[in-house]
Order: C-alpha cells, then sequence, then structure tokens
C-alpha cells in the first residue's frame, strides 16, 4: 500500500497535466507537444537544479536553514510546475471578450 500512494502522486501531480494538455482539442498538435514535454520534464529540471548545488541540499557544512528551506520550497514546487504550465496553456492565447 505504501509504494502506491507515492506512485499515485506523481502520476496525479506530473502526469495528468502533461496527458491533458496533449489530449486538448482546443489548440493545434504543434502548440501541444512542446508544452506537454515542458509540463512532464519540468520536475525533473527543478529536483535536478535542487541536487545540483549542494548549498540548497544541506550538503554543505556551512549552510544556513534558509538555504535548506529555499531547497526544500524548490523540491515541492517540482511537483506543482506542471499544473502551472497546464493553466498557463489553458489561458495563452485566448483573447479578451469585450464586454
Amino acid at each position: 500500500m505504501l509504494r502506491f500512494l507515492p506512485l499515485g502522486l506523481i502520476v496525479l501531480l506530473v502526469l495528468l497535466p502533461s496527458l491533458l494538455i496533449l489530449f486538448a482539442t482546443h489548440r493545434p498538435l504543434k502548440a501541444r507537444i512542446p508544452m506537454a514535454t515542458m509540463a512532464f520534464i519540468s520536475p525533473v529540471l527543478m529536483f535536478g537544479l535542487v541536487n545540483m548545488l549542494p548549498y540548497l541540499t544541506n550538503d554543505v557544512r556551512n549552510a544556513p536553514q534558509w538555504a535548506h528551506l529555499v531547497g526544500l520550497a524548490l523540491w515541492g514546487a517540482g511537483f506543482f510546475l506542471p499544473w502551472l504550465i497546464f493553466a498557463l496553456f489553458l489561458h495563452v492565447g485566448r483573447k479578451a471578450s469585450a464586454s
């Protein structure tokens, strides 16, 4: 049971927005593929950024607490980046209604 919970969270938080972007029919395929790829790859890039800088993962002996907190915030933000990209995908290119 404990193995399925993180896998389900990863699917919901990362894979689902990528698939929703990919299968949206109101945009051409040329616009959907780069956005879906960016939504799918963005958590990996964020985790790589945090792990590449040892200052953010508290691997440095003199790292202050704020640096570790920023690393944790960036690591957590990696799960929500696909949803932000999905929201941008839905709203970019829409024309404002003239009322």
